[in-house]
């Protein structure tokens, strides 16, 4: 399939050294990665791909351009839950 072959598209020139070359590299090894799913013969469904978006959830985690976060909706009933007052909720809360 001729979509994932050829030079990436220009780019432009940024104003950070070595922001220009990390995002060559990286459609490099993307357009590699798809083109060995398609050699191999594995299908990729559209609606369960995110490619090129500012934030994205991967296995439980939150990747952004400030770095991996813990999914909030993982933590939110730890986080909504009110310090233990006495031993008994302390306990509860540690699952003793």
């Amino acid at each position: 399939m001729a979509v994932f072959t050829g030079k990436p598209p220009d780019l432009g020139e940024s104003s950070i050294p070595g922001v220009r070359v990390f995002v060559v590299e990286h459609m490099d090894a993307l357009a590699r990665t798809l083109q060995r799913c398609l050699d191999s013969g594995l299908t990729l469904h559209g609606e369960k791909n995110e490619l090129f978006v500012p934030k994205a959830l991967v296995l439980g985690v939150v990747l952004s351009k400030d770095g991996r976060q813990v999914n909030p909706s993982k933590v939110d009933a730890i986080l909504r839950w009110g310090h233990p007052t006495g031993v008994p909720e302390l306990r509860s809360f540690l699952g003793m």
